[in-house]
């Protein structure tokens, strides 16, 4: 009744320690100037893909493969399959409706997140409906109250700038736009949204 939440715990630790690498993988770019969204892209494609892997695939190989291959929850599983010598070992580690409230919990907090992120979009929505268009030294902006400076959109991204953007001097005001502009040609809104839907799907 464990091997749900085992394979859970794996999926996590494995999650962070690929971020562990990502992050030092951004240290080393930023020092040599290289781009540093490479190293996060692959740590999140590795993080949704090995946990999947260690799950199905040493089940599914060949006993002479397995016994030589097996990582540690089939190891785990096969140890607490084993015929008991004792009365306190023939319990399971632990009761089998543990497996399925584990899974219970994992849907309930995806469902949780995804009504998160659906709110966030309609926000984003209002927020690009409410803005007013200007120009911002030849960049078309939406400007707004408070909220930016950031971007907004998935097929069309757009700048959103807060209004107190016409009270920096041209040189700051050149600087935030060409840092919002990069972030419009690099279609990180897109990104954004891949990570988010990771974290909210991923256990």
């Amino acid at each position: 009744g464990w091997r749900m939440i085992s394979w859970m715990l794996f999926a996590s630790l494995a999650a962070a320690t690929l971020a562990g690498a990502a992050w030092a993988a951004e240290e080393v770019a930023r020092l040599h100037r290289l781009p540093r969204r490479w190293g996060w892209l692959i740590a999140m494609g590795a993080a949704v893909t090995l946990p999947p892997l260690f799950r199905w695939i040493p089940a599914r190989a060949p006993e002479t493969a397995a016994a030589s291959s097996a990582d540690a929850l089939l190891l785990a599983e096969l140890l607490a399959r084993a015929p008991a010598t004792g009365t306190a070992a023939s319990q399971p580690l632990l009761p089998p409706a543990a497996n399925l409230a584990a899974l219970y919990l994992w849907i309930a907090l995806t469902a949780m997140l995804g009504i998160a992120l659906v709110a966030a979009h309609a926000r984003l929505i209002r927020l690009r409906q409410r803005g007013e268009r200007a120009e911002i030294l030849g960049v078309p902006v939406l400007l707004t109250p408070e909220s930016g400076p950031m971007v907004v959109g998935l097929r069309r991204p757009e700048i959103v700038l807060p209004r107190w953007i016409d009270t920096l001097e041209e040189s700051q005001q050149r600087l935030v736009v060409h840092h919002e502009w990069e972030h419009v040609r690099a279609r990180d809104p897109i990104l954004l949204l891949l990570a988010a839907s990771l974290l909210a799907v991923m256990p």
